[in-house]
């Protein structure tokens, strides 16, 4: 198993992210956007970008950027493209 950190919280991040948690990762969801954050910790669901598909509870949630990628196997970057740039 890997520790793997998904930069994003939009509907492919966590598209990914819950494939790899179905594989059998240690998986970290990471947003910049607090909104999201919040959402996605609370509901499990992005029900704008990923309506109905569940967040796995083993799936951790943060905004933390140095949480999200400490100590990780992998860093999945799927990040919209404005946040890159900014």
């Amino acid at each position: 198993m890997s520790k793997v950190t998904v930069l994003g919280g939009g509907g492919w991040a966590i598209a990914l992210a819950k494939v790899l948690c179905e594989n059998g990762n240690d998986v970290t969801i990471w947003s910049a956007v607090d909104r999201e954050v919040e959402a996605l910790s609370k509901d499990r669901e992005n029900k704008i970008s990923l309506p109905g598909i569940i967040i796995p509870d083993e799936m951790k949630v943060t905004g933390d950027l140095d949480e999200a990628v400490n100590d990780v196997d992998v860093i999945v970057k799927v990040l919209k493209i404005i946040l890159i740039t900014q």
